[in-house]
């Protein structure tokens, strides 16, 4: 049924794979310690603060803090996930995102060599990373060339879907996918629990890696296994194997979805409040029909297109697959299936969708919330990237003198035609450069609530963004947030923030948030619906004491309030010496 590994496949795959993910990001990996994903300028480089690319560009910053909250919640306060320092004191703000903690693992290793950026960005390499190994290694193990298994892995690296979505970590966190099919299928040749287990593992880390990530790998996992189960098991004692199958492959797929849980609940706690976009009509993104797959030109969604390499290839491994043995011809079932689940959920509740939308909208649980319906596609491009790798190794064993030409000319027309780099990248301030009112804050915040000003509306929330990312380093209470849906204390606070300095504002803010800290950006402020621009003048107002001065920026401190309306374990009492004033302004 599979093939044994090559000789040295794991150190040559992972060679590749770092290579494939280096160039297929790069050039990420060139500045992983201070620069991210410019994700404003990937959708309009030439206006950076509309609507919508200022959306996406904020989208890698609220990722940026969410794996390094993931980390410092596990550290202080692994209980409360959900609690995060965003949109104090509102309860569950993580589960206003998606919580990536699955991709958060992935993270550690840089966050512990440096910064938050560093983090996030090593987690995005080893995404990229384990993209390639996943896919090599499942094609490898169904056809014994490792020539396949690496088509496979660079198709899926650099294909169309992953090239779009560098600023979405958690689009190109698709690396489980492919062993999901692997180990469904070891399991029903084999019968050993092993691989059940594995495939179990897979889907739990693959759940954990995004609520959409969640919703296909279940699409996976039960289109591949039914077809695997049905078509795929052996012959003798049909009857009999086939509800062994089934019940192992449900209790598999139960104690997945029971570790899973904990992450889940707080969403359902919010569900209330988060609108059906199914009842609402409201989709930011979906395929407009299936022919977006098929054409190349200037038809719109162009980066859907398949390069007509990768078509070939992935014909002839459909071929190659339907010409071989029962597993063979299910796994060519299983992958076409999954290719075509994803293709038809990528359009929405559209008709040409056959009503597979509404049916996943009946069957998971909180899939009516999805905004996005085109990040189905990934699942094309796995189903895709998976069959060309075996049509390279059908290649390379049937015509061992013209194949690997062959092979080599249509992967180097789709790598040309797939990749889209260099990807844009913006720098951060980090380490000496970080802004000095942040380093304070780090050093003297007390764990007390920080509000920054001026506090944006929700529609104009993408602004927050980097403000959450600096957060990075202080850990305060943040009264400020973005996220997709910001609660409903959220707009409160901008309405009663949008008064200060008004000494009534001023008193409600401090009952409802405890807030000590007021850091007021005063290059922002001008032209704002806000009297932030108040708390510029050179004399403080009120009821507030001489703010410190760091640039064009002034931080007040309100002093600390005994109780916090939500309690945070990283509070820590005020050095001696941030009672003194700055010896200068600066950064």
């Amino acid at each position: 049924m599979f093939h044994p590994l090559p000789r040295g496949f794991h150190c040559w795959v992972a060679i590749a794979a770092v290579l494939i993910a280096v160039i297929a990001t790069w050039p990420v990996a060139a500045h992983l310690s201070d620069h991210v994903v410019d994700g404003a300028r990937l959708v309009n480089p030439k206006n950076t603060n509309d609507f919508w690319s200022g959306n996406i560009g904020a989208d890698v910053l609220l990722t940026t803090w969410v794996v390094n909250w993931d980390l410092h919640a596990l550290v202080t306060q692994p209980l409360h996930l959900f609690d995060a320092n965003i949109f104090y004191p509102a309860p569950l703000p993580l589960a206003r995102s998606e919580h990536l903690f699955g991709i958060a693992l992935l993270a550690l290793p840089g966050r512990l060599l440096g910064g938050p950026v560093v983090a996030h960005q090593s987690a995005l390499l080893l995404c990229s990373v384990l993209n390639v190994w996943g896919t090599a290694y499942a094609v490898t193990r169904w056809t014994g060339s490792l020539g396949g298994g690496l088509v496979a892995g660079l198709l899926l690296a650099v294909s169309p879907f992953h090239q779009h979505n560098p600023a979405h970590i958690q689009s190109v966190a698709t690396g489980y996918l492919p062993l999901l099919l692997l180990a469904l299928e070891g399991y029903v040749a084999t019968g050993a629990p092993r691989w059940a287990a594995a495939g179990a593992a897979g889907l739990l880390l693959q759940m954990l890696s995004g609520q959409y990530l969640a919703y296909y790998a279940l699409v996976v996992w039960l289109v591949g296994g039914a077809v695997l189960v049905l078509v795929g098991r052996p012959a003798a004692r049909p009857l009999p194997r086939l509800a062994r199958d089934v019940g192992v492959l449900a209790a598999a797929s139960t104690a997945a979805t029971l570790m899973v849980v904990p992450f889940v609940i707080p969403y359902l706690r919010l569900g209330a409040e988060v609108p059906s976009n199914v009842e609402r009509g409201l989709f930011f993104t979906s395929v407009l029909s299936l022919r977006s797959y098929l054409l190349t030109g200037s038809f719109p969604q162009t980066w859907l297109h398949v390069p007509q390499a990768t078509w070939a290839l992935a014909v002839l491994g459909t071929v190659a697959l339907a010409l071989g043995g029962r597993f063979e011809r299910a796994r060519v079932v299983a992958l076409v299936l999954v290719g075509l689940a994803g293709a038809l959920l990528s359009l929405g509740p559209k008709p040409g969708s056959m009503g597979l939308y509404r049916l996943a909208v009946d069957i998971f649980p909180g899939f009516r919330t999805v905004r996005e319906p085109d990040r189905a596609s990934v699942l094309v491009f796995v189903a895709l990237a998976l069959l060309s790798g075996c049509g390279a190794a059908a290649l390379l064993r049937r015509l061992p003198r013209l194949g690997p030409p062959l092979v080599l000319g249509l992967t180097a027309l789709s790598f040309v035609s797939s990749w889209h780099g260099p990807t844009l990248v913006r720098p951060m301030a980090v380490g000496a450069e970080l802004p000095g009112a942040y380093r304070f804050l780090a050093r003297c915040g007390g764990g007390d609530p920080l509000l920054e000003l001026p506090i944006y509306s929700a529609y104009e929330s993408w602004r927050e963004a980097e403000r959450e990312f600096y957060s990075t380093y202080h850990w305060l209470p943040l009264l400020n947030g973005r996220s997709g849906y910001p609660p409903p204390l959220y707009l409160t606070t901008i309405k009663v923030a949008a008064q200060l300095p008004d000494a009534a504002a001023l008193a409600s803010l401090r009952e409802t948030t405890a807030v000590r800290w007021v850091l007021v950006h005063c290059d922002q402020a001008a032209g704002q619906p806000t009297r932030a621009v108040h708390l510029c003048s050179p004399e403080p107002p009120p009821g507030m004491s001489k703010p410190r001065v760091f640039g064009d920026t002034l931080l007040y401190d309100l002093g600390p309030a005994r109780d916090l309306p939500r309690p945070w374990p990283a509070r820590w009492p005020t050095p001696a010496d941030c009672a003194l004033p700055e010896p200068t302004p600066g950064r």
